[in-house]
């Protein structure tokens, strides 16, 4: 009986861990999931592509802001749309025909911006 509470006591932490273990962006991969997860550190004043597509595509896309700085999300295709991502905030952008995803580091000098992204596609 002890044997089965153990085992049971084991299977039951790895199973409320397995969040956890889904990957160090704090985001998950959807079933929609063109880009990403990932986390991505960018120097001051540099603008880094995360996602292009060969064909424009309708797609959302989600910034956890982790760093000290501001990060402008631009979405790319039948025209050009941005959104800043304060510190320590969450934002999610969505464009119809998007051709490409760009993440800009409003830091400025020797500083950097951490970003945790993703990017689906829209129903």
């Amino acid at each position: 009986m002890k044997r089965f509470l153990a085992a049971l006591g084991a299977t039951l932490s790895m199973g409320l861990a397995a969040p956890a273990l889904a990957g160090p962006t704090g985001l998950t991969v959807g079933g929609l999931t063109l880009g990403g997860p990932a986390v991505t550190t960018i120097t001051a004043s540099a603008t880094e592509t995360v996602l292009s597509a060969a064909q424009p595509v309708d797609v959302c896309a989600t910034v956890m802001n982790t760093g000290m700085a501001s990060v402008d999300l631009t979405l790319v295709g039948g025209g050009s749309s941005a959104v800043s991502v304060p510190s320590r905030k969450t934002a999610t952008h969505c464009r119809q025909s998007m051709q490409s995803v760009t993440l800009t580091c409003t830091a400025v000098g020797t500083g950097t911006c951490s970003v945790a992204w993703r990017v689906d596609q829209m129903q």
